[in-house]
């Protein structure tokens, strides 16, 4: 409080990174222009237009700018996070896997870490070597004018793994500008390439999320901050959910039947989802559920809708697709954009199923906090592929397993099992209650609606303290 009073004369500017629009109204709204603008902060957003529109008189926007890595700098990334990878380390499940299936089609990067790469896996000269070769061989992307007309005291990003803002953080680092990374999903530490630069500081979900930052990242643990998830304070609102019959009525659902959810994943998370949908409408249509059912698929924002064409206009079955389509972020995959009207329709559409089912996605999380039964998909649909191409071995990654051993979740290894726990759910949707509880506890730190506003002050702090410690020299 005292460095925010002493530093009050001064106006803070403030980079907004969103790279595809992620966090862009969960994040990143008029109660954070507001909240950020009264405590004496320019904000500059920095997005793929036309996606984030804001009208305020201390916020200005920019065009994050498309970035092609060349093949040098795709190589240096290989290094960094395949040949001299430490997968001794802590949470390092993940890794080892994804590593596994790299060296199976990469064989000349798995001999050169045979032969050395693992060995110096530990050196730290070859991990600042690394850090220093991508600091001064690759550019910052034309950003250096934008740095020089609005001079930033911070700079946010809101999705820290893309390398769209690679040339960002090289400009912050010359510019000695500080960076705050948010980790938007509890997957990243561990599932993605890890970014060529340290950010200053580090805002995660919970207690899990830090350690693997300090464990598995080397974040020091005071340079990592739990504010839990933003984009799940909607589910503390009591607005949020509306009567069950008005909702079902809005999607066109049947009241007297039980609603049976799946979400599904990406294409490159799982191949055979439609094979898996149509073992769940044909039991409907053979009645091998203990209830009458009808099937809802939720679609994926990076899932085409033709991927499930041939359920359109099946009896007892409905698509909802997430947001409205959009080809903005189409070179990411993306066929969807996702605004807070969707979220909230998504919400309900959970709260008012019977039994949501999915493979090994966010969903689970968002299912335990409305309580709703969960079964996860362990199986390959009609086609049972060898481990490393298989759905399986998504339970063995870190991120994933204390949903594994939450006993909250279900896991179908079989269509018979899928069928057989779809009807216990059915019977009894209080079975595994216990372990849904303990799966908000350890993932989502706090429930009461408050996450962004903790992540707001702790943005706000460190923003106005930085620069008194910079001024004073403490």
């Amino acid at each position: 409080m005292l460095a925010l009073s002493l530093d009050s004369d001064k106006l803070q500017t403030l980079f907004i990174v969103i790279p595809y629009g992620i966090g862009w109204k969960t994040i990143l709204n008029e109660k954070t222009v507001g909240y950020l603008t009264s405590r004496n902060m320019k904000l500059v957003i920095i997005a793929e237009p036309p996606d984030v529109v804001v009208s305020h008189p201390m916020v200005s926007i920019e065009k994050l700018l498309p970035y092609d890595r060349g093949k040098f700098e795709v190589v240096l990334g290989i290094l960094r996070n395949f040949v001299f990878a430490d997968t001794s380390k802590k949470h390092a499940e993940t890794l080892e896997l994804k590593m596994k299936i790299y060296e199976r089609n990469n064989k000349t990067a798995g001999i050169i870490r045979k032969l050395f790469g693992k060995r110096l896996s530990k050196s730290k000269a070859i991990r600042s070597l690394l850090a220093w070769l991508d600091q001064n061989l690759f550019g910052d992307g034309f950003y250096g004018p934008i740095f020089e007309k609005y001079k930033p005291d911070t700079v946010l990003i809101t999705y820290p793994f893309s390398y769209h803002i690679y040339p960002i953080l090289r400009r912050a680092a010359k510019s000695k500008v500080p960076t705050i990374a948010y980790v938007p999903s509890w997957d990243n530490l561990t599932s993605k390439w890890e970014v060529p630069a340290k950010f200053s500081r580090m805002i995660v979900w919970n207690q899990i999320m830090k350690n693997e930052a300090v464990e598995f990242l080397d974040y020091k643990p005071d340079d990592v901050q739990i504010c839990g998830v933003p984009q799940f304070d909607l589910y503390a609102d009591p607005s949020t959910i509306i009567p069950k019959k008005d909702f079902l009525k809005t999607i066109g659902a049947n009241p007297k039947k039980k609603l049976l959810l799946y979400c599904t994943g990406t294409p490159a998370l799982y191949k055979d989802e439609s094979d898996i949908v149509q073992i769940i409408y044909d039991a409907i249509v053979e009645g091998k559920f203990s209830k009458p059912c009808q099937l809802l698929i939720r679609l994926h924002p990076r899932r085409d809708r033709n991927d499930f064409e041939v359920f359109e206009g099946k009896q007892d079955v409905m698509i909802q697709t997430p947001g409205t389509a959009s080809s903005a972020f189409a070179k990411s995959g993306y066929f969807w954009v996702s605004d807070t009207a969707d979220y909230r329709i998504l919400a309900n559409t959970i709260a008012h199923c019977g039994v949501m089912i999915n493979v090994a996605s966010t969903v689970t999380i968002e299912s335990c906090i409305l309580d709703r039964p969960v079964v996860n998909i362990g199986f390959d649909g009609k086609n049972q592929r060898e481990y490393h191409e298989s759905v399986r071995r998504y339970f063995d990654y870190t991120h994933y397993r204390p949903i594994v051993q939450s006993g909250g979740v279900r896991i179908a290894w079989s269509k018979e099992e899928l069928v057989k726990i779809i009807n216990a759910y059915l019977e009894d949707d209080s079975l595994d209650a216990e372990g849904r509880k303990k799966v908000v506890g350890e993932q989502c730190y706090r429930m009461d609606g408050e996450a962004l506003d903790r992540m707001l002050e702790f943005v706000s702090s460190f923003v106005n303290t930085k620069t008194l410690i910079a001024k004073t020299g403490r």
